[in-house]
């Protein structure tokens, strides 16, 4: 079973046999009630298990834990000794916050562990506004950012003559880049305020032009139906389950197969009781599909290799066949 290539090694080989699990179908099948409850979650959650690193992390979280430091510490320490400099998405924190990950599918994990690592992950469900606790901000350093950025905009004093004012002090938002689009805001809540007045004025913050220009600037875009957290899922799903057949299409078929949910068909099979692939082509757009989006979720690890050529011969190949 081959992966991506990576600066940590030769081939990165998943030390993990996705397809064994009880809850593998439900990703090749793919329908309405098969993943619950986010899609999107799931598919976040499922591509980053795909990643070196983040094994690398949960192993030396889980050394943490058997020395008696707390999960939540472990996982913070763990993402600092495994990425150091390097940048990482606030989710995989999350996710290693949960002990079951990586080792268990979304659809393995309870409700309760599920709810717990949707922090940052965007839902059509309306949660609260994150916040991170005080020890989180401050293994994140995000507590120390916000001093050196007070420190950095620290004004200059200048004498000036008698009678007249000094040049009024620049005014700097207690505002920080975490990741993408995801920012760290400080705010003074007046609870004596009625709620509907905190919403009108939280309203006005993000209208103000340089926030109006970051909501534009992160806008995501519609996706079409082909582009839909069940088929990325679908896409990793079948990958997984070929090359842990040994690249065998075949094989990968008469194991799906044999471990079909009855009544159901596979997410874009064009008949009932149709196969997984209908043909080698099939195996090579599955594992083209996933290395992109893989690519676009996590570019420091996914594209430190050029993966525009594996994409193209992958392509290239299933045309052909």
């Amino acid at each position: 079973m081959k992966g991506q290539k990576s600066k940590h090694g030769p081939e990165w080989k998943v030390p993990h046999k996705f397809h064994l699990s009880k809850t593998f179908m439900d990703y090749l099948h793919g329908g309405d009630g098969d993943v619950k409850p986010d899609t999107f979650a799931a598919c976040f959650y499922e591509y980053t298990r795909e990643s070196q690193k983040v094994w690398q992390a949960a192993k030396c979280r889980d050394e943490l834990i058997k020395k008696g430091e707390y999960p939540i510490t472990a996982a913070l320490h763990a993402l600092n000794d495994v990425y150091q400099a390097d940048f990482f998405l606030p989710p995989i924190r999350d996710f290693l916050c949960c002990i079951s990950f990586p080792k268990k599918d979304w659809n393995e994990l309870s409700n309760n562990e599920r709810q717990q690592i949707m922090h940052f992950l965007p839902t059509s469900e309306v949660r609260p506004l994150p916040m991170d606790d005080v020890l989180s901000l401050q293994d994140l350093r995000i507590l120390g950012r916000f001093k050196s950025l007070a420190e950095k905009n620290r004004p200059e004093i200048k004498e000036v003559p008698p009678g007249q004012m000094p040049e009024p002090m620049k005014f700097v938002e207690p505002m920080l880049q975490q990741y993408g689009a995801v920012y760290h805001a400080i705010f003074a809540l007046d609870f004596s305020k009625s709620e509907k007045r905190l919403m009108e004025e939280f309203r006005a913050w993000l209208r103000t032009p340089e926030h109006a220009a970051l909501l534009k600037k992160y806008r995501r875009p519609k996706t079409g139906k082909t582009g839909t957290p069940l088929d990325r899922l679908k896409d990793l799903a079948a990958w997984r389950l070929y090359r842990e057949c040994d690249n065998d299409w075949q094989t990968a078929n008469d194991f799906a197969d044999k471990h079909r949910k009855q009544r159901k068909h596979f997410r874009d099979a064009k008949k009932s009781g149709a196969d997984l692939f209908g043909e080698q082509a099939d195996a090579y757009k599955a594992k083209a599909a996933a290395l992109k989006y893989l690519a676009d979720l996590m570019p420091n690890e996914f594209r430190q290799a050029d993966h525009s050529q594996v994409f193209a011969k992958l392509e290239k190949i299933a045309k052909d066949i």
